[in-house]
């Protein structure tokens, strides 16, 4: 089992091409991709994975995993199927760079 820091993007539900559940990314640039003004710093536990396609869904209580990922040996993308795996530690607003400017 794996208690990873993630980022993920304040539209959880962001796609569904590892299944349907909620994205959780180690890195800032997939989570960029949609975050819409915020971002989430949070611990999620993962649990047993597998690689995910558009067709994952919650696993049933004989399926031997709890999450899927986008490559089983190097996971960068997390997807959870309960609202109880991800804790938020903090939200990160983003600000334009022209704001600075």
């Amino acid at each position: 089992m794996h208690l990873l820091h993630c980022l993920a993007s304040s539209d959880l539900f962001a796609g569904t091409n590892y299944g349907k559940g909620s994205y959780f990314s180690t890195t800032s640039e997939y989570s960029l991709t949609y975050a819409k003004g915020h971002m989430i710093l949070a611990r999620v536990l993962t649990g047993r994975y597998k690689e995910g396609n558009t067709d994952t869904t919650r696993p049933k209580l004989t399926d031997r995993f709890h999450s899927t990922v986008n490559n089983e040996r190097n996971p960068t993308i997390f997807i959870t199927y309960s609202d109880a795996a991800a804790y938020p530690e903090y939200e990160i607003e983003l600000v334009p760079e022209r704001a600075f400017s």
